[in-house]
């Protein structure tokens, strides 16, 4: 079965819940991508020193 048009929501994600009899489809809310960030896992990786120097000159 599908949707008709003009009942289409926006996006790729929906979310559905019932309300007594009723059945509501609702467009997902954007997720931050710090929310995103946060569901990935942690990585076990030995990543390689980074030297922190000094701010060289600047010519404006």
């Amino acid at each position: 079965m599908r949707i008709p048009r003009e009942f289409e929501l926006p996006g790729e994600d929906a979310v559905m819940h019932k309300d007594g009899n009723r059945l509501i489809i609702e467009p997902a809310a954007t997720r931050s991508l710090l929310a995103l960030l946060a569901t990935l896992p942690a990585l076990d990786e030995d990543f390689a020193p980074i030297e922190d120097l000094p701010p060289g000159d600047v010519a404006i």
